[in-house]
Formats: C-alpha cells, sequence, structure tokens
C-alpha cells in the first residue's frame, strides 16, 4: 500500500510539473505575441508617419508552441508609385524574443502573404503576383519561395524560390512560361536556375524609370552564372552580363553550352515560338559548332541586343520590350 500511495504521489507532482510547464510557456508564448504585435503596431505607425497608407485586418494569434505569430486579414501598404497587397499576412518569430519590443529579432522571422500583388506606378501592370509566398529572414539573408508566381511580363512559374544574401542572389523556378513569346500547351521550361550578383545596387525610388537610369549609368549589370535550363531533352548551362541600353531594355553577353537542342528548338517550333524554317537554321548552326565536340554538346555565345536574342551570331527570337512605369 505504501509503494502505492508513494507512486501515486509522484505521478501527481509529475503532472503538477507538466501542468506548471505547460502555464509558464503558455504565459511565454502570450508576452511574445504581445511583443510581436507591438513591434508590428510601431513598424505600421513608422510607415504611416513618412506618409505610407498601412491597412492591416484584424489580427489573430498563431505559432503555438514553438514560434509567436500572427495573421492578419486584408493588408495593404501603399505609396506613390508603389503598392503591396495581400488577402492574408502572417509573420512568425521563434520563442526567442528581444527585452525590448522595438529590439532586433534574434532569430528567424518568417513572413508569409496569401494573393500577393505588388505595382509600380499607377498604371495596370502589375510587377509581381503569386498565390502564396513566404519569406525567411535571418542575420543578414533571406529566403523568399512562393507558388504560381508571376513576374511582370517577364515570365511565369508554378515555383519559385529566391535567397539574397551577402554572396549575391540565387534564383530557381520551375514550369515557367514566358508570356510575352507564346502561350503554349504546357510549360515552356522545366528548370530555370542562376546565380547573379548586381553592383551597383538598384537605386531605391519611387520612379522605377529613373531609378533604372542612375543604375544604368553608374555602370550597373547583373553579372549571372551557374545558368542552368532545362525543356524536356534540351539543356543549357552558361554565363554572361545582363544590363540596360539606352532606351532601358535589356542587353545580354553571354556563352553557354547546349545539349539536347534538336528536340528543344523542335519543341520552340511546334509551340509556336519558333518557325519552322528558323528551327531548321538554327539546327543546322548548332550542328556544326557541336561537330567538334568529343559529347556532342555546341558551346555558343548568345546575345540580347536591340530586342533580339541570337544564338551563334544566328537571330532565334524577339524579347519583350520592358515597359518601365514613370511612378508619376
Amino acid at each position: 500500500m505504501a509503494r502505492r500511495r508513494v507512486a501515486r504521489n509522484l505521478l501527481r507532482w509529475a503532472c503538477s510539473a507538466l501542468v506548471a510547464a505547460g502555464l509558464a510557456h503558455g504565459v511565454v508564448w502570450l508576452d511574445a505575441v504581445r511583443r510581436l504585435d507591438a513591434l508590428v503596431g510601431e513598424q505600421a505607425q513608422a510607415l504611416r508617419a513618412q506618409g505610407w497608407r498601412v491597412v492591416l485586418g484584424p489580427a489573430r494569434p498563431q505559432g503555438w508552441p514553438g514560434r509567436a505569430g500572427l495573421q492578419f486579414g486584408p493588408a495593404s501598404v501603399e505609396a506613390d508609385g508603389f503598392a503591396w497587397r495581400a488577402e492574408g499576412a502572417a509573420i512568425d518569430v521563434p520563442l526567442r524574443w528581444p527585452e525590448s519590443v522595438s529590439g532586433a529579432i534574434t532569430g528567424p522571422a518568417r513572413v508569409r502573404a496569401e494573393g500577393q500583388q505588388i505595382r509600380f506606378g499607377s498604371g495596370p501592370a502589375l510587377a509581381l503576383v503569386s498565390r502564396d509566398l513566404q519569406l525567411d529572414a535571418s542575420g543578414d539573408a533571406a529566403t523568399l519561395a512562393g507558388t504560381a508566381v508571376g513576374v511582370a511580363r517577364l515570365f511565369e512559374a508554378e515555383a519559385l524560390q529566391m535567397r539574397l544574401g551577402p554572396e549575391g542572389l540565387a534564383l530557381s523556378a520551375r514550369r515557367v512560361k514566358l508570356p510575352g513569346f507564346a502561350q503554349t500547351r504546357g510549360e515552356m521550361i522545366d528548370l530555370m536556375a542562376l546565380h547573379a550578383t548586381t553592383p551597383p545596387p538598384l537605386p531605391i525610388a519611387k520612379n522605377p524609370r529613373d531609378a533604372a537610369t542612375a543604375w544604368r549609368d553608374a555602370g550597373g549589370a547583373v553579372h549571372l552564372s551557374d545558368i542552368t535550363l532545362t525543356m524536356g531533352s534540351a539543356r543549357a548551362v552558361g554565363q554572361g552580363r545582363i544590363g540596360l541600353d539606352d532606351a532601358l531594355q535589356p542587353t545580354l553577353d553571354g556563352t553557354v553550352r547546349v545539349s539536347g537542342y534538336a528536340a528543344g528548338l523542335d519543341e520552340l517550333a511546334a509551340a509556336g515560338v519558333l518557325t519552322r524554317q528558323t528551327a531548321v537554321a538554327a539546327k543546322t548552326v548548332l550542328g556544326l559548332l557541336a561537330a567538334a565536340t568529343p559529347d556532342g554538346s555546341a558551346v555558343v555565345p548568345v546575345q540580347i541586343a536591340g530586342g533580339v536574342l541570337t544564338v551563334a551570331r544566328f537571330p532565334l527570337l524577339r524579347v519583350p520590350a520592358l515597359d518601365w512605369p514613370d511612378g508619376r
């Protein structure tokens, strides 16, 4: 009997300890949520003081038990020449929260948005749309991942991931379509990946056209490495440099090694991106270059100038023009 009483007492003490620990954890979690709410409110007020229009829908706590978070209803941040809107947004952080509400985040922060739209200028063109987008920030690096992402008129991707840090930008996109070229029956590009560095950085300005002009005039360029493009059996790897010409249209100088190009060109012709005659001529040029390599791949220069993409100095297709909003 004594042993049973001891066991029951131990069980009571264990249950009491667990309940106390749970209550303590709940207090810590609620305090972290309160601090996060205060920090978000501080940042919103700071933006409003600078002339931004900030709207946050009702906030609901989330993230139990490991993270402290808030989920907002419709949210928007707007100023002249820029607008960010989302059907819903959420932010959360680890429970390791700074002593001061206005202090720096000590752990990785996570921001998610659903039904997101980003707009530059006052025109109808959207700079970015996505079904959902998540930003993970830690230290001086950040990773952005989303689905059903569209970037201006440049491309649409079923899945997109970007990591920005001191080493530059790493991008990976899957099932990519290029709306400016053609409406295809399927994905034009199965995988697009690259690493980019951009000295000097693009200036932040309400007027995107002026910012792009200042960047170009300062010698701005995007240096690309580890470029990988795959489409069916076609594959291209290479490197290059992207800039802007006098009309703020993209320029490209690069080199790629292509393989499986015959099938890839046939697929582009079947999709209506290239004419049959262009595809046949391009295969002939690439075939001559590939004859000198043991693996049958072709190393070719690639350029974009005057709105035309050329491969091995052969005009392949016209690149959609960039329409820079002026933000006025």
